[in-house]
């Protein structure tokens, strides 16, 4: 029988952990499934000191992270930086986790720390300390969960609208995004050139399929914001809010620390939708615009809605009117509510009822001849009970009450005129 392997010869062994071990062949015994080397740690078959051979060196394949028990809420996961909390929310999104205050997506904030963790608490994704989740039984586990799935920082270069002129990827100032070479190509070289980068720098980070329209363009400008309604006593109707780039402040609290402004619109969607954005631009027959100056006819810090003018007005000027007061505004004095609709206004409601009656004709529930009172539209029978009752329609007059189904069944009444 061939043997590979003689007595003497040092050979990698692997037994109980991912570490590899040089030791001595001792012995070799020989029977019907073969031979066997005996080391130090064992008797191995000619198989198995092939594979240890072949494996010598390669790092142990990354540990599987146990997403069934993040799911259930047994697991955390600490980032302790931005861009490695940043790769774990990015996998959480494709597995369809949002945050569970607002809904919005997990990419949309990355906090990270010493002390900060990413969890499952009652079925919904959120973020909390470690101790915080130490002490309520969390098993916390350091993101990436292995040496080999940790990657090279990369840093995103901000595609600005004059490189991406260059390539003509741009048209009528709007990009065209089918133009892109794909995974960058073209586009990875003009912007290496830009920024002075080597080519042979990896720390460029290009993936075209991120970038949208509004990040080409800059930085996010700030968003003045007009409140058209009060909202859980943080918005105040007829004031002016900012959003910053990233926040909003709310009259007791801030906004989650939103991306841009639509990411911000996106979370917030109750906030959002009582602030609407202010522009400069000529205002449109039909839009709302805010006096930012006061006139003879108008109130600085009140909105208009803008009519057709029967005469002619210079630049922007438009005409403005509320309420039947209103007048002209120069361009340099207004701001367009941007989108603005207003609900149209609620009819007012019915005046009920309200006085003294006599009834005139009755089944058991009332006593003819006796004096009753109509209060906002009812009135109290025999028994106690008020007629009509929960739910139903109250009376505008006597006249309405004596015509109904129950003018015709219990009871009749006129006016008492003592």
């Amino acid at each position: 029988m061939n043997l590979k392997y003689e007595v003497g010869q040092k050979v990698p062994v692997i037994h109980s952990s991912p570490v590899f071990q040089t030791e001595t062949i001792l012995n070799i015994s020989v029977g019907k499934s073969g031979a066997k080397y005996g080391t130090s740690s064992g008797a191995y078959t000619e198989d198995e000191l092939d594979n240890f051979a072949k494996t010598e060196g390669k790092p142990a394949e990354a540990a599987t992270f146990d997403w069934d028990a993040f799911k259930a809420g047994k697991i955390a996961v600490h980032c302790d930086t931005e861009e490695k909390a940043k790769a774990f929310l990015k996998e959480c999104e494709e597995r369809g986790y949002k945050w569970g205050h607002s809904g919005s997506p997990l990419t949309s904030e990355a906090n990270w720390g010493k002390n900060i963790c990413y969890s499952i608490y009652a079925s919904t994704f959120g973020i909390c300390t470690t101790n915080w989740h130490k002490k309520h039984g969390y098993t916390v586990i350091d993101y990436p969960f292995s040496e080999q799935q940790e990657q090279p920082v990369k840093r995103p270069v901000m595609v600005t609208m004059d490189i991406l002129e260059k390539l003509g990827a741009c048209e009528d100032g709007k990009v065209m995004f089918q133009r892109y070479f794909p995974g960058g190509g073209e586009l990875e070289k003009v912007i290496r050139k830009a920024y002075e980068v080597d080519d042979g720098d990896d720390a460029i980070w290009l993936d075209v399929r991120r970038y949208q329209i509004k990040a080409m363009q800059g930085k996010q400008e700030p968003v003045k914001l007009y409140c058209v309604k009060d909202f859980r006593n943080e918005l105040i109707k007829g004031k002016v809010y900012e959003f910053d780039g990233h926040q909003v402040n709310y009259e007791h609290t801030n906004c989650f620390h939103a991306k841009d402004f639509d990411a911000w619109k996106s979370g917030d969607p109750g906030y959002s939708a009582c602030l609407v954005p202010l522009v400069k631009r000529p205002a449109k027959v039909g839009e709302w615009v805010l006096s930012t100056k006061g006139t003879c006819c108008t109130e600085k810090g009140k909105i208009y809605s803008v009519l057709e003018s029967p005469w002619r007005l210079k630049d922007d000027s438009i005409r403005v009117m509320e309420h039947g007061a209103g007048g002209v505004l120069q361009s340099c004095d207004y701001l367009v509510l941007d989108g603005y609709s207003p609900e149209p206004e609620k009819e007012p409601e019915p005046e009920y009822y309200s006085g003294k009656v006599v009834c005139i004709f009755s089944d058991d529930r009332f006593t003819v001849g006796k004096v009753y009172e109509f209060v906002n539209g009812r009135v109290t029978d025999n028994d106690g009970d008020l007629r009509p009752a929960d739910g139903e329609k109250h009376f505008v007059s006597v006249d309405e009450w004596n015509s109904s189904c129950y003018g015709t069944l219990a009871a009749k009444f006129i006016e008492f005129k003592g």
